[in-house]
């Protein structure tokens, strides 16, 4: 994908675009998983949950990971899921395209492929799925729910240690339009943004601890 500096460069710019009340809520996040890096002795895991696990909960997964595996190999595992399984939406995987990540996609008669994302040696499955699957923790993970809906439904995620509600506007309103994917884009560097900030964060308190 294009080099992670030069995302790291432009996310660093606008971190003036960060409201107090978001910053707030990513130091908080940063503090807990610093907690999590310093005292666990196995991978942190990390969850991003929304309704569909079509939009915003797999741009940020993938982004988590690319972050994850730059800033700090083999010591996190990213995960995504949704209350209701559909796919990762073709929207999702054309603006990630877009913005340089290595993602190969597939087709199946279901419509729920897994897309292979591929970062330095390392992959992840992008498709839609329960966060609550049994290919998933079951416990002492921290959940970040990335819309409203999701945290509506989902009042407690049962096995999370620690909940953040990261919502997002949802891309979806722009599906069938000419702006589609400029929309998904823009919805995409959002999410790359806030989660730049918070390894960030984790990356300086981490070594200060």
């Amino acid at each position: 994908m294009k080099q992670i500096g030069n995302y790291g460069e432009h996310f660093k710019a606008e971190e003036s675009k960060l409201s107090p009340e978001r910053i707030a809520l990513l130091k908080r996040a940063a503090s807990a998983i610093s907690v999590e890096v310093t005292e666990q002795n196995t991978p942190v895991k990390l969850m991003f949950i929304c309704t569909h696990n079509s939009r915003r909960s797999q741009l940020a997964q993938a982004w988590a990971f690319v972050f994850a595996e730059h800033y700090f190999p083999n010591v996190f595992e990213v995960y995504s899921g949704g209350t209701e399984v559909t796919a990762c939406h073709l929207n999702t995987l054309k603006s990630l395209i877009n913005l340089g990540f290595d993602v190969q996609t597939r087709e199946t008669s279901t419509g729920n492929a897994k897309h292979g994302l591929k970062f330095h040696n390392r992959s992840l499955s992008l498709y839609s799925k329960l966060y609550n699957s049994a290919e998933h923790p079951s416990n002492h993970f921290i959940a970040f729910m990335t819309c409203a809906q999701a945290s509506e439904n989902c009042p407690v995620v049962f096995g999370a240690k620690h909940r953040f509600n990261f919502n997002f506007e949802d891309p979806k309103r722009f599906d069938e339009t000419p702006n589609a994917i400029i929309e998904y884009e823009k919805t995409a560097l959002e999410i790359g943004r806030e989660l730049h900030f918070l390894f960030n964060l984790i990356k300086h308190q981490t070594r200060t601890n």
